[in-house]
């Protein structure tokens, strides 16, 4: 017997910890068949702030989790969507709409082709969502993308 809750006591060691959901936003992007690759907050720059008045910023960096079809083009290696959706918050419905005109304005000294890809934005209430990519061939896929947050939101 005294074997036993050893063998018992160690196999509930062994056991993993209680499984966390996942949060909204990566069971969004799960939905539209997308893996969240990173996902964080970071501060708006001194730029974002004064000239656009960004207050937060929240971010995912996507990839389909299907390969796009070796149909559609001559591939030489398999090619996935990828996307960086970002959350910008401000203080108020009036400086996020505000925000949208702006959508492709650059802060002094930046690397434009790099920095500021293509970019497709909707507003909700104070925040303004942002999905961009570096790769001319996906606008199609990022259309269909903002559609279809538009309608649902990550969170």
């Amino acid at each position: 017997m005294h074997g036993l809750r050893e063998l018992a006591a160690a196999l509930l060691f062994l056991l993993p910890g209680p499984v966390e959901p996942p949060d909204p936003a990566t069971a969004r992007f799960a939905e539209l068949g997308y893996r969240v690759r990173e996902a964080g907050h970071r501060e708006p720059t001194e730029w974002e702030r004064n000239e656009l008045g960004i207050r937060t910023v929240r971010f995912w960096l996507l990839r389909s989790v299907e390969p796009l079809s070796r149909d559609s083009r001559e591939w030489t290696s398999q090619v996935w969507y990828r996307f960086e959706v970002t959350r910008e918050g401000f203080d108020t419905e009036e400086a996020a709409k505000a925000r949208l005109p702006r959508l492709l304005e650059t802060p002094p000294g930046a690397d434009v082709p790099k920095s500021f890809p293509l970019r497709v934005a909707f507003q909700r209430g104070s925040h303004v969502f942002v999905i961009s990519t570096d790769v001319s061939m996906f606008e199609p896929e990022m259309a269909r993308l903002l559609a279809r947050l538009r309608e649902q939101p990550p969170d």
